[in-house]
């Protein structure tokens, strides 16, 4: 109305927190949360902590957050889910173990290279909540599946295709661990995972 006055606080909030939707501002909160992860670790992350990056109250962010654990359950399930599309993508139209498996590795290394923090909490960090530990419960045994799906396609059996992959999997971060260590190249990392994923099928095979 013409002739109302704004109080300060008034002011204030307005300055901080336009408005905006719903989905649009859970949106920017999380982004907010995996720039605080990326940058000071899943300890970092906290409800203060996104209210003054994002700019706006409190009130806001446990709007969209019941705490800052499930805020950063929601940050590694959107880095997981951009990493399981990476994958997909990379591997999409290929034929042939040696080619997919080349092609898996480099997108997983250049999802690491994007966002290593984020995914080391998601993957490599022991998980802080239960939560945590259900999404790495199940990107575990999506990778699994991956792996035996490849494995059992160049005609390994079932057991010795699990076997295999299990040894894969864990072997995976353990080579990236050495690259983001920069005691190996990346192209040393994804060759040697590949000869040695491509070797042990080979002798499963004359089992």
């Amino acid at each position: 109305m013409p002739g109302t006055m704004t109080t300060a606080g008034e002011r204030i909030r307005n300055d901080r927190a336009p408005r905006v939707g719903a989905g649009e501002r859970r949106a920017q909160l999380l982004e907010v949360a995996a720039d605080i992860v990326s940058g000071g670790g899943a300890r970092a992350l906290t409800m203060d902590a996104v209210a003054v990056k994002a700019g706006v109250h409190r009130p806001v962010v446990y709007r969209h957050f019941e705490n800052a654990g499930a805020m950063l359950d929601a940050v590694v399930e959107g880095e997981l889910r951009s990493l399981a599309q990476a994958t997909d993508d990379a591997v999409a139209g290929l034929v042939g173990l040696e080619t997919r498996l080349r092609a898996a590795v480099a997108a997983w290394m250049d999802s690491f290279a994007k966002a290593a923090p984020l995914l080391s909490v998601a993957l490599v960090q022991a998980p802080s909540t239960e939560p945590l530990r259900k999404r790495r419960r199940h990107q575990n045994r999506a990778s699994m599946a991956f792996l035996v799906d490849e494995l059992r396609a160049d005609g390994l059996t079932a057991a010795d295709a699990e076997i295999l992959a299990a040894v894969l999997l864990h072997g995976l971060v353990g080579i990236v661990s050495l690259w983001r260590a920069k005691r190996i190249t990346r192209p040393v990392a994804i060759d040697r995972f590949v000869a040695i994923a491509l070797g042990a099928a080979a002798a499963l095979h004359t089992c």
